[in-house]
């Protein structure tokens, strides 16, 4: 029978865990997926598929993420990067669509095959904010994405899966 002490037990949970670079060092590859989005909180959800390439930097513990998304009737361009700290579970990083928000800070959280990060940021066209949290998760072979509305989280903005 295997004998194990309180320290003993508790480092071998803790190796069995992911460290936090992992998830983001997972996320790295191409991907391509479809779900839905939708411009407004109350706006109707949209078809959308899209192409990602994900590149991960191990030495600056960083995920450059380079991609463009299809809706009817436009095509939408996006990019940015996600940072890790060593030792922490925070990120942080900066997003960039020409086609819509322009570039805005993010930071949030990774860990055990998810990253959650928020942004805030004024819509082009109207000028009205817009701040909304990101969830993407590993699951299997797949990377989902789920975008939620801050001021009511139960509004999600979008959903899509993803596969390499």
């Amino acid at each position: 029978m295997l004998n194990l002490n309180k320290s003993a037990l508790v480092a071998l949970l803790l190796s069995a865990l992911p460290a936090h670079a992992d998830t983001l060092s997972r996320m790295a590859g191409s991907w391509s997926g479809d779900g839905w989005a939708r411009q407004v909180v109350d706006g109707p959800q949209e078809p959308v598929r899209c192409r990602l390439t994900n590149t991960f930097d191990e030495q600056k513990q960083r995920l450059e993420i380079s991609g463009r998304c299809a809706v009817p009737g436009r095509q939408l361009t996006m990019a940015g990067r996600l940072d890790g700290q060593r030792g922490s579970d925070r990120i942080s990083g900066i997003w960039f669509n020409p086609d819509g928000l322009g570039s805005t800070n993010v930071s949030g959280t990774q860990g055990a095959g998810r990253i959650t990060f928020a942004f805030s940021a004024k819509d082009p066209q109207t000028g009205e904010p817009i701040a909304q949290t990101v969830e993407w998760r590993l699951s299997g072979g797949s990377l989902d994405l789920v975008t939620v509305d801050r001021a009511d989280p139960e509004k999600q903005m979008s959903q899509m899966t993803f596969t390499k």
